[in-house]
């Protein structure tokens, strides 16, 4: 019998934006995510639309971060992805239009898994098998 080695891939995720913007606010499970993708454990997908998204999200006054403070997580975030420029558009979300640029991102970009704690995405379940799951989840998965 012969075996070939088959060299196994990081796991692939799309983190929703409110899942980025967590990670920016507290040291939860969020931000542990984000740790594994800086340690090289998954591979973090993202788009130019999530990145810009979170930045506006990031300078709304309530989160009172600065505009470098904005820079510098975005630029900590880039550092650990893989920058992706979906060429697909999604009608999925009816209820948040914008939220198909996740799913569109994930598609895309062929990830195993979408973290989200949206419920307009979570209610998905899946598409196009990958699993839509929350931060809390996933951390289980990955362990």
């Amino acid at each position: 019998m012969r075996w070939q080695h088959i060299e196994k891939r990081n796991m692939r995720v799309v983190l929703d934006t409110n899942i980025l913007v967590s990670a920016a606010i507290c040291d939860g499970s969020q931000a542990e995510i984000i740790r594994k993708a800086h340690d090289g454990v998954i591979k973090l997908v993202i788009s130019s639309e999530i990145i810009n998204e979170l930045s506006k999200v990031l300078s709304r006054p309530k989160f009172k971060f600065s505009r470098e403070q904005i820079e510098s997580y975005v630029s900590h975030l880039v550092e650990a992805a893989e920058i992706v420029e979906p060429d697909i558009e999604l009608n999925i979300i009816k209820e948040d239009p914008s939220d198909d640029r996740i799913l569109e991102c994930a598609v895309f970009g062929d990830v195993d898994y979408i973290v989200s704690g949206d419920s307009h995405i979570l209610n998905l379940k899946e598409i196009k098998n990958i699993p839509i799951i929350t931060s809390r989840k996933f951390l289980e998965v990955i362990k």
